[in-house]
């Protein structure tokens, strides 16, 4: 994969003689890769984890009395 903010060009890249795939995103360590290397994907993704993570812990919130 390419990072440029223009058109992106296709490269052919090859390991022991076997093309690569040129991809427009790929996941690395979790965190999403864009050709165009827009950070918006990434922002989006956090944020539904951390709803979800908050969402998971709703009802000790809702039953912080009893704490």
């Amino acid at each position: 994969m390419t990072i440029c903010k223009g058109k992106s060009k296709k490269l052919t890249t090859k390991v022991n003689g076997c093309p690569l795939e040129q991809v427009k995103e790929f996941r690395y360590m979790g965190s999403p890769i864009t050709e165009d290397n827009r950070c918006h994907a990434e922002i989006q993704s956090r944020i539904a984890m951390a709803k979800n993570a908050f969402n998971k812990k709703q009802e000790l919130l809702k039953n912080s009395n009893k704490i």
